[in-house]
């Protein structure tokens, strides 16, 4: 089960809407932005060559 499906399952158990759904949204916004930054540091210590 990914976070999608346990925030679901939140949602059908408490009938909290937005809240389950907001907080794996920030989860997903955060993880992507770590990953990004990541990247790009990676990115940067690699040597261009012309």
């Amino acid at each position: 089960m990914d976070l999608y499906g346990a925030a679901y399952k939140i949602r059908q158990d408490t009938l909290l809407v937005y809240e389950p759904l907001l907080l794996v949204t920030v989860f997903y916004v955060s993880l992507t932005f770590l990953i990004t930054q990541g990247f790009q540091k990676l990115e940067n210590a690699i040597p261009v060559r012309r």
